[in-house]
């Protein structure tokens, strides 16, 4: 933790550090046991990113911030961090209480054949990713890893977007294909240089965290993972997470070795700090929370609800309201640096918890939490892998991205809930015992 601060504040760091932990390790012993619930899941992911930097606060160190003002005016302010650490006690509170009760039931679900127009729509996002890579106005740039990252030079902005978007849908159809049971053994081959390629293009580790999780998830409910067996696996991916991320740091040159860099504290280095920054949201929270209680002194948002009104609006185009709100990453990297909000190209990354409390306030730190409960409460009603796998990926994505970078699927995961169906051209084949599953009625 940041030193200076209160003593009760380093007590409050603690509690809410083991508190976080036992969640963790209650929610991999539920899903071990066979708990369906994908709010789990959801409590999985919500360690990774808020849980762990409070760990690694404790054993390594807070991130030394400079140029960070934002960051810094959250991380040093004493008041700020007890409300962060209280937001952090509740968040799993709410999660198990809106997330639904628990539903322990060990029969793998049956299995979900793809058929129909969800097996061609999962074939044409992948397809879809060459086609965009040869269209884009400069395609050898692409051979290089993550060669659009950031705000690099002479990048299309526009048309990377759409880039990142379909090689985001590219790697999650490459998912769902190569884990259904009546996808060919030549077809799964088929799969993996569009997993591949998305994962290249995208350029970002949530990306691969994001696959990593549906395959562990899908597996999961074919009753592939459980016991002991989940545990392991699940532990292989997080590690495997780690060396991908350290072998994303170094392609961006971001490991820096020399005499500098052996002079440099641990919680100074580029490495360090850019992974608190990448993976962690503690320090973007934090921030937003000191700018609810100074406002004078810092301000994320320009007025309440315009991220949320960018949100709502993303497709009318800029040419026609000049006046449009941006994503909420602008507004909270213009706080970072304490600077008027700009457009630079690139921005740190966001979840909708502070999202949802640099627009509503207050009320915001129950309405951040709420959502993603609700959305597994919703999709758990339908008990079928294709809408647990969407729904699984849209709360975890609240707690890991900005809404604006996934908006197709939650216009995906909404028609599927609307439709009230098991699936959407899916077709379930035999439940436990060979017990026929009855099938979706031909029109």
């Amino acid at each position: 933790m940041a030193p200076g601060l209160d003593r009760s504040v380093l007590f409050a760091h603690v509690v809410v550090a083991l508190w976080l932990t036992i969640v963790l390790i209650r929610s991999v012993r539920a899903l071990a046991h066979g708990d369906r619930r994908t709010i789990l899941f959801v409590q999985i992911v919500f360690y990774f990113f808020f849980g762990l930097p409070l760990l690694l606060d404790l054993t390594i160190g807070a991130p030394a911030f400079t140029y960070q003002r934002g960051f810094l005016l959250g991380q040093q302010d004493s008041t700020t961090n007890l409300i962060y650490l209280g937001y952090l006690a509740v968040v799993p509170l709410v999660f198990r209480v809106v997330g639904g009760p628990p539903r322990f039931d060990d029969t793998p679900l049956p299995a979900q054949q793809l058929r129909g127009w969800l097996r061609a729509l999962a074939w044409a996002a992948m397809l879809a990713l060459p086609f965009a890579i040869a269209l884009a106005p400069a395609p050898a740039e692409y051979a290089r890893y993550a060669a659009y990252v950031g705000n690099a030079p002479g990048a299309n902005q526009s048309y990377q977007g759409i880039v990142s978007l379909i090689a985001t849908l590219a790697v999650i159809s490459g998912v769902l294909v190569l884990t259904a049971p009546n996808t060919l053994a030549p077809l799964r081959i088929a799969t993996l240089p569009f997993l591949a390629m998305g994962v290249w293009i995208h350029g970002k580790r949530s990306i691969v965290a994001l696959a990593l999780l549906l395959t562990l998830y899908l597996l999961w409910t074919r009753g592939v993972l459980r016991g002991r067996r989940f545990v392991a696996v699940a532990f292989a991916a997080a590690l495997a997470l780690g060396v991908f991320s350290y072998a994303y740091q170094a392609s961006l040159d971001r490991v820096v070795e020399g005499p500098m860099a052996r002079d440099q504290t641990v919680t100074a280095s580029p490495l360090y700090l850019n992974y608190r920054i990448d993976y962690g949201r503690d320090a973007v929270t934090r921030q937003t929370i000191y700018a609810e209680l100074h406002p004078d002194e810092l301000q994320v948002l320009e007025y309440r609800g315009q991220s949320v009104l960018f949100d709502v609006t993303f497709f009318v185009p800029r040419g026609i309201w000049p006046g449009k709100p941006y994503p909420y990453a602008v507004y909270a990297t213009a706080a970072m640096f304490d600077i008027p909000p700009t457009y630079m190209g690139w921005g740190i990354t966001t979840s909708w918890l502070e999202e949802a409390i640099a627009n509503f306030g207050w009320f915001g730190m129950l309405l951040g939490p709420l959502l993603p409960a609700l959305v597994c409460r919703v999709g758990d009603r339908r008990r079928s892998p294709f809408a647990g796998m969407l729904t699984v990926t849209i709360a975890s994505l609240l707690l890991m991205l900005h809404v604006i970078a996934y908006m197709p699927l939650i216009g995906l995961w909404i028609v599927t809930m609307a439709r009230g169906r098991t699936d959407l051209g899916a077709t379930p084949t035999t439940g436990a015992g060979g017990a026929p599953v009855l099938r979706r009625p031909r029109r």
